[in-house]
C-alpha cells in the first residue's frame, strides 16, 4: 500500500512541476492599479510572440524566452532576473526601469530598444545587435 501511495504522490508531483513550467504572464505588483495582476494568457515560453503587448511590470524572472518576439512590447519595470532572452527580438521595445540582472541577452536584437534606467548588472550581451 505504501508503494502505491508513493507512486501516486510522485505522479502528482511530476504533473505539478510540468504545469508550473509555463503559464500566464502576471505583473509582479499591480502597477496599473486595475486590481488585476494578469497581463496575458500567453505562456512565457521559447519562441512566443509577444509583439506590441503591454507587459508593464511583468514578472518574467527566470523565464525561458529564447527566440521570443517582443518587438515593440511595452516592458517597463518588468522583472527579467536570470531570464533567458537568447536570440530574442526586443527591437523597439520599451524596457525602461526593467530589471535584467543576470539575464542572458546573447544574440538578442536590441535595435531601437529603450533601456533607460534598466538594471543590466551581470547581464550578458555577447553577439547582441545593439
Amino acid at each position: 500500500m505504501n508503494k502505491i501511495i508513493q507512486h501516486v504522490v510522485l505522479q502528482i508531483s511530476c504533473i505539478a512541476a510540468t504545469t508550473l513550467a509555463y503559464g500566464d504572464i502576471y505583473q509582479w505588483m499591480d502597477c496599473d492599479g486595475d486590481g488585476n495582476l494578469l497581463l496575458t494568457e500567453l505562456d512565457a515560453e521559447p519562441g512566443v510572440d509577444l509583439s506590441g503587448l503591454n507587459l508593464h511590470c511583468a514578472d518574467l524572472m527566470q523565464a525561458n524566452l529564447q527566440n521570443a518576439i517582443l518587438h515593440k512590447a511595452y516592458l517597463s519595470n518588468a522583472q527579467f532576473n536570470v531570464a533567458n532572452l537568447n536570440s530574442a527580438n526586443l527591437s523597439q521595445a520599451d524596457l525602461t526601469g526593467a530589471d535584467l540582472r543576470y539575464a542572458n541577452l546573447e544574440y538578442a536584437i536590441l535595435i531601437g530598444t529603450d533601456l533607460t534606467t534598466a538594471n543590466l548588472t551581470q547581464a550578458t550581451f555577447y553577439g547582441a545587435a545593439l
